[in-house]
Parts: structure tokens; sequence; C-alpha cells
């Protein structure tokens, strides 16, 4: 159980990590200027949002008879894959330069860090599972 609640936490987070990360790549795809009223709004409108998507995935992973997702995080997941989509169609040839080595170097540095620390808490959190199971 704790395994699965830890992974359910990892999987709300990186979408709210996406959506912010969105916002700044259709802020430059689209040359909005960034003291535009729409990235204003945007952002207004998916915090409104995600304080009820946050919500009914709680009440979804927490309650075990408690089987659907709300309509909020179906829009919520809707505005994220449209917007990734947009992001990949929009970007063809924007980036023809390769990124720095430098940059590069850190990017791979902290996804191996994030990919080896959750895998660490993953465990732990499996280990605290069995050790539970074994204690009944």
């Amino acid at each position: 159980r704790n395994v699965r609640r830890y992974m359910e936490i990892h999987i709300i987070m990186i979408a709210f990590q996406l959506i912010d990360l969105n916002s700044f790549f259709l802020k430059r795809l689209l040359w909005i200027p960034t003291k535009h009223s729409v990235n204003a709004v945007r952002l207004l409108l998916l915090c409104t949002v995600g304080l009820v998507v946050i919500r009914q995935y709680y009440v979804l992973v927490t309650h075990p008879t408690y089987k659907r997702v709300g309509m909020h995080s179906w829009l919520f997941y809707i505005v994220l894959a449209t917007e990734l989509l947009l992001i990949i169609k929009l970007s063809e040839g924007e980036f023809p330069d390769h990124m720095p080595d430098n940059v590069r170097l850190w990017l791979y540095i902290g996804g191996t860090m994030y990919v080896l620390l959750s895998a660490l808490g993953l465990l732990y959190a499996s280990c605290q599972s069995y050790q539970h199971e074994k204690d009944e």
C-alpha cells in the first residue's frame, strides 16, 4: 500500500510540474509577452482547477470504495495533454542549437539523482509495507 501511495504522489507531482513547465514553453513558442493578461488568466484558471484536482485525487487514493476520477481531474489532464501536443507540434525546428555541455551535464546529474532517490524512496516504502504486513 505504501508503494502504491508513493507512486500516486509522484504522478500528481509530475503532472503539476509539467503544467508549470508548459506555461514557459507556450510563452516562448507563441510569443506571448510576460505581462500579457493571457498568462495571468491561464495560471489563475489552472491554479483554481488544480485545487479541486488535488482534492479529487486525494479522495481517489485514500478511499478504497471511491473508483472514479472527477470531472475536474479529467479536464486538468486533457489540458495537460493538449498543451504538450501543441508544444511538440510548434517546437519543430525552433531549437536548432544543441544544449551546451555544462547544461546537459547538470540535466543528466539531476535526472539521475531523481531516479536514484525515487528508487531509494520506493525501496524504503516497500520495506516499511513488508514490515507492517509481517507484524500483523
